[in-house]
């Protein structure tokens, strides 16, 4: 659920969806969080380079901190749950919203878990992922 595929896809898919039914708050919310995200957690590889668990002298992987699939997830899942949780109320808002916040924690977890990433690259990454989906909210609520 938080594969580099999974997120593009879901991504795109939600891209056209909110384009197709004219809800640009989304849109756009969808298009600053994922672009403050990517920018950010490239500039933190670049400035920290931190070779990820277990990588003595392998060149062919990135960096490890912050972690982009963390803050990535963060960004696509707390987007579709701010979007389900806006146009929901009572029982399905709050079903939206855990399973939103559940593929976020599993994913996580699973990155530490498999020795990709270490937890501190992994709360820098939500954290990444937590604040530009706070500042895409923001913009939007104000743009639209």
């Amino acid at each position: 659920m938080g594969s580099s595929a999974v997120v593009i896809g879901i991504a795109a898919a939600m891209g056209i969806f909110l384009t197709a039914t004219g809800r640009w708050y989304g849109l756009l919310t969808l298009a600053v969080a994922i672009t403050g995200t990517q920018i950010t957690t490239h500039f933190g590889k670049w400035l920290i380079h931190r070779p990820r668990p277990g990588a003595v002298l392998d060149v062919t992987t990135s960096f490890s901190f912050p972690s982009a699939h963390a803050a990535s997830t963060m960004v696509i899942w707390g987007t579709a749950g701010y979007l389900i949780g806006s146009h929901l109320t009572g029982l399905p808002r709050l079903a939206g919203l855990l399973i939103a916040g559940a593929i976020i924690v599993s994913v996580a977890i699973s990155l530490i878990v498999r020795n990709v990433h270490y937890p501190s690259d992994v709360a820098a990454g939500l954290l990444v992922g937590a604040l530009w989906l706070i500042a895409g909210m923001a913009i939007s609520k104000y743009a639209t």
